[in-house]
């Protein structure tokens, strides 16, 4: 038996960029990790100001694939109606909407 790892991260990746923010531009580092177990991404953001003081932040999402979203829409009484990514070719996109109505009583 292999041993459990608590935490793998797959897919990571270092994004850099610089965000306009009024007359002045802010630089962000943006990492991703994933933990493919728990299916949750983190976003660690490095800010740097245009005074020069740092900030560190994170973002941590539950990513549902599309089907795993209608059983729980399902599950809990709802009917999917619709489900896109605004892009009009369906569910492709980075987000996703959900469109569904309560049907149990």
């Amino acid at each position: 038996m292999l041993p459990r790892r608590p935490h793998h991260t797959a897919g990571a990746d270092h994004r850099h960029g610089r965000h306009p923010r009024g007359p002045a531009t802010v630089t962000i580092q943006i990492q991703h990790e994933w933990h493919l177990r728990t299916q949750i991404n983190t976003m660690h953001r490095h800010w740097v100001l245009p005074s020069g003081d740092e900030a560190r932040d994170q973002i941590r999402r539950r990513v549902l694939f599309p089907r795993k979203l209608e059983r729980y829409a399902e599950g809990a009484g709802f009917d999917v109606l619709d489900m896109t990514d605004g892009s009009g070719t369906g569910v492709t996109g980075q987000t996703a909407y959900t469109v569904a109505r309560y049907i149990r009583r």
